[in-house]
């Protein structure tokens, strides 16, 4: 079978395999998700029926659940004991690792937003008998909600790439690494103003007097319009390129190359 053969039926099963074979960690666990959205309801009702808490709480059960979730999604091919067993489930590479995809973005995202929504249910119920005020049944409707939401489906991918590069502490790890690559890139953007700018510097990085009134050219703008009108808006979209497009598409593939490579 090639190994970039993709088939929606054995995808569909093989997600049904992860899904049986990690039933009771998944139950436990969205319980716990439940549990949680129960007890901040109930909290927010006590507290005046604020819903800004609901969002907040979801939105890091969403990503650090997601990405603890993501990053253990391969663990089964390292361990000696199952690896062979998954190696040699019935799929192409393209389509184990297309499933373990779906089930860590799109299932997981659709799974606790249910949870949570009948969690905040439970709790509205109890609220009624005890509270005058509630927040509300929590359904993630704020623009900031989906665009964590949206930040999730795209960065997930590093974690899911993680979970294949790293044998052990692959949370840790991955987490280290985009640690590292953040502080890389901010000295990058650090070297980049201080080349743009170099005029308005006396030191390394030690600016002269009254720097904003510095003229760049014959018509008279200064360092800060020049800025905010031409340097911000191209690292501004580089930025979202990089977010929305890069990251994901290139773990996605670098995903399945090392998933091939370690299969072999």
């Amino acid at each position: 079978m090639s190994t970039l053969t993709l088939s929606p039926r054995r995808v569909g099963l093989l997600i049904r395999h992860d899904l049986a074979s990690q039933r009771k960690s998944l139950t436990t666990g969205f319980l716990v998700i439940a549990g949680v959205a129960f007890g901040i309801f109930l909290l927010a009702s006590a507290t005046g029926g604020r819903s800004a808490v609901l969002a907040n709480t979801f939105v890091n059960i969403l990503l650090i659940g997601g990405y603890v979730t993501s990053s253990v999604a391969f663990s089964e091919l390292h361990d000696p004991k199952t690896g062979t067993h998954y190696m040699m489930l019935p799929g192409s590479t393209l389509e184990k690792y297309t499933a373990k995809l779906l089930v860590t973005s799109v299932g997981w995202t659709v799974a606790v937003i249910v949870v949570f929504a009948v969690g905040t249910v439970l709790g509205y119920l109890v609220s009624l008998v005890f509270f005058a005020e509630n927040p509300g049944v929590y359904l993630p409707a704020s623009r900031g909600v989906w665009i964590s939401i949206a930040t999730y489906l795209v960065t997930q991918s590093i974690f899911l790439f993680g979970s294949i590069y790293f044998r052990k502490v692959a949370f840790l790890r991955t987490a280290l690494s985009v640690f590292v690559v953040a502080i890389s890139l901010g000295i990058v953007y650090l070297v980049a103003i201080r080349v743009f700018f170099a005029p308005a510097f006396v030191g390394t990085f030690e600016t002269v007097r009254g720097v904003e009134q510095m003229i760049t050219g014959p018509n008279g703008v200064s360092l800060t319009d020049f800025a905010v009108e031409s340097i911000f808006p191209v690292l501004e979209t580089l930025q979202r390129i990089l977010l929305w497009v890069v990251t994901p598409v290139f773990f996605w593939v670098a995903g399945v190359i090392r998933l091939r490579e370690t299969e072999v």
